[in-house]
């Protein structure tokens, strides 16, 4: 059990470090920065866009089925719709 901890351990505490070293080579080049932070904006915008969907509304297309089905088999037959109604 403590084995696995700490193998669990390694990656948190690799985590922990990132930013530092990521100020680190910041601080070394010149545009690093501003990509790392363009990067991170960019990347947060896709997510909170990709979680922020509404669920999808299920449709019941059984009765407009019925209608299509009518019309193309029966053309002369078929309900007559008005779009001004």
């Amino acid at each position: 059990m403590e084995l696995l901890f700490l193998l669990l351990l390694i990656p948190v505490v690799w985590l922990l470090l990132l930013p530092g070293r990521i100020a680190k080579r910041a601080r070394k080049y010149r545009f690093t920065g501003a990509g790392i932070l363009v990067g991170v904006l960019i990347a947060g915008w896709i997510g909170v866009q990709a979680m922020s969907k509404p669920p999808a509304e299920t449709v019941d297309y059984a009765a407009g089925d019925s209608d299509l089905r009518a019309i193309l088999l029966r053309p002369e037959t078929a309900p007559r719709y008005s779009f001004r109604e």
